[in-house]
């Protein structure tokens, strides 16, 4: 079996990543993170590939012995064996039995409690993930995007909680299973992009996550803005929400839904003040709430809709976007876009 997709990228040229983000990094950082690269497990593999494509078995195996036996183990689905990867590279039969000896040892050790989370996480993710991919009929499909909607809901706060109080795990506790969970989490991205830039600093990241979170977060809303700038929509004011009250204008929001469903896309968009951090805390207190008999703010809005529009509506129902902006103070609009011309 191949890598999953986040892992696969680690094996393309990761050290001419940077030019692609290099507006959202100082040249500092830069210089940072590529110093810290280099000291690292996944410079090793670098180095390994390169001298092995040209042939070099000396120099291959020079770096080869330098690779953590974990790049391997959490890369590949089915790396029990170092023989499962060991011959794809240029090795003499010394370095081979070396790191052999060194992977075995790895593999006799007990995973510790913080590895098995995050693998176990990666896994539920890439399940759901796979599966809506390959559904075959709406009915399911729906099904599936609902449960992946609850088990992303678990997992973003699982690891939010674990980083707060650990700090980013490095590769022998699950740090590449938990950037996937990170990456899926959109809302934080401005939480993670410092957590997981000093986590590349300290090579227990390569830096395709921090580049995968910066695309992410720029394609996430240039698309939104985009919809939002080139539809016809209704805007509603919910900042009630931001106090984690039910906005009083539910029932104006539900005849525009009744009126024109299903030809309609709902988001739920969270405008982030310039200078403050306060949706760090709003997600805190709603993730607290869900467990109330009514659920948290987010559940109980759209609890209030399901009747009027019971089908899955777009990719941002049941999800709340975050997008930065110049305001001084945070606000949060709910819009109801067209996707059919009104007649």
């Amino acid at each position: 079996m191949k890598p999953f997709l986040l892992l696969i990228l680690l094996f393309t040229g990761t050290l001419h990543c940077y030019a692609k983000v290099a507006d959202t990094l100082t040249k500092a950082e830069i210089l940072q993170i590529e110093a810290g690269f280099k000291k690292s497990t996944f410079y090793a593999f670098y180095m390994a590939d390169s001298f092995s494509r040209k042939r070099d078995t000396v120099r291959c195996g020079e770096w080869f012995m330098k690779i953590d036996p974990y790049y391997f183990l959490t890369g590949f689905s089915n790396a029990s064996h170092a023989d499962s990867f060991l011959n794809r590279y240029r090795l003499s039969e010394e370095v081979k039995a070396a790191y052999r000896e060194k992977y075995q040892t790895v593999i006799a050790t007990p995973r510790t409690e913080d590895y098995l989370l995050m693998k176990q996480m990666r896994d539920e993710d890439q399940d759901v993930r796979r599966k809506l991919e390959n559904c075959g009929d709406s009915f399911t499909c729906s099904l599936l995007r609902i449960k992946m909607m609850r088990t992303d809901s678990l997992h973003f706060e699982t690891l939010y909680k674990y980083v707060q109080e650990k700090g980013w795990p490095d590769l022998a506790n699950g740090s590449m299973y938990a950037a996937l969970i990170a990456i899926h989490d959109g809302i934080r991205a401005d939480y993670y992009i410092p957590i997981i830039k000093q986590a590349t600093i300290d090579g227990k990241l390569p830096f395709d996550p921090l580049q995968l979170i910066f695309a992410k977060k720029r394609n996430g809303i240039l698309d939104v803005q985009r919809k939002l700038d080139t539809s016809i929509k209704f805007t509603f004011n919910v900042n009630q929400m931001l106090n984690h009250e039910t906005p009083n204008n539910i029932d104006k929001i539900r005849k525009v839904i009744k009126k024109y469903y299903p030809d309609i896309e709902l988001i739920l968009l969270y405008e982030k003040a310039a200078k403050n951090d306060n949706h760090v805390g709003w997600l805190d207190k709603e993730a607290v709430l869900r467990g109330r008999d009514k659920g948290n703010t987010m559940q109980m809005f759209f609890a209030e809709l399901r009747d009027v529009c019971p089908k899955y509506i777009g990719e941002n129902y049941w999800r709340i976007t975050l997008i930065p902006t110049e305001r001084k103070w945070d606000r949060m609009m709910f819009y109801v876009i067209l996707k059919k011309p009104v007649k």
